[in-house]
């Protein structure tokens, strides 16, 4: 990623993709699920969670739908 879209996503976001990795990164061991959706610089989208409770991912989506919606 070069450094002017890097500093725009610092801006505007707060943060890179790889600076949201880190900052979870530090908290392996306390996290139990995880899901992951990222979207390439071609467009495509890859998604990967660490559970088999569909029910459990469907409500971690939701919070994160809120948050977003919320997002100021």
């Amino acid at each position: 990623m070069n450094n002017i879209k890097e500093e725009r996503m610092k801006r505007e976001r707060g943060g890179t993709p790889s600076d949201v990795l880190k900052h979870f990164s530090q908290y392996d061991k306390d996290i139990k699920d995880l899901i992951v959706i990222a979207r390439a610089d071609d467009g495509e989208i890859e998604a990967g969670m660490s559970t088999d409770d569909k029910t459990t991912a469907v409500g971690l989506l939701e919070i994160v739908k809120a948050d977003t919606i919320n997002y100021e």
